[in-house]
């Protein structure tokens, strides 16, 4: 719509959308946090992913390895110290049979387990490391029954969001 395709510049253009669209600057803002994204563009032929991401990284797991690409630490939709941020563009390189995660917190943050503990970060790149070598439909299904067997009969504490890509 907005001719835009570069992740960092979608970020910018609804950061900006939002803060005018609320009619928000930093002392009238009465929202101190905003919304956490991450977002790639894939080029199928050079198999490279532009990556901007706010405050949420994205993983990727080549040969049974997990690398952990970094976001911008700030949200879409917030000031920091009375400026509006501007997210930047990565761009990585893929191979075929890589794997790309995006995801949001809820599945790190998911109370459960035997003493109730939170899921945590470690723990969840550990499982993506180790279902990157099934088919994605098998890595739905094992993510999701990990995720149902530690929630266990706790509530969920948020949403939760995990794509995977395999890139071929």
């Amino acid at each position: 719509e907005k001719n835009l395709n570069n992740p960092a510049d979608i970020l910018n253009a609804v950061n900006l959308w939002l803060t005018d669209s609320l009619h928000q600057t930093y002392r009238e803002s009465s929202v101190k946090d905003g919304m956490d994204v991450a977002l790639i563009s894939i080029n199928k032929h050079t198999k490279e992913i532009l990556f901007a991401g706010a405050n949420n990284p994205i993983y990727v797991v080549s040969n049974n390895e997990l690398k952990q690409i970094k976001a911008d630490k700030f949200p879409v939709g917030a000031f920091v110290d009375e400026q509006m941020q501007h997210f930047s563009s990565q761009v990585v390189s893929v191979n075929s049979g890589d794997h790309i995660y995006l995801f949001s917190d809820g599945y790190a943050d998911q109370f459960g387990g035997p003493k109730g503990k939170k899921y945590k970060y470690a723990t969840f790149k550990k499982k993506l490391t180790e279902v990157s070598l099934l088919d994605l439909n098998e890595q739905r299904s094992k993510m999701k029954n990990e995720f149902i067997n530690w929630k266990g009969n706790l509530e969920q504490v948020d949403d939760v969001l995990l794509i995977g890509i395999k890139i071929i």
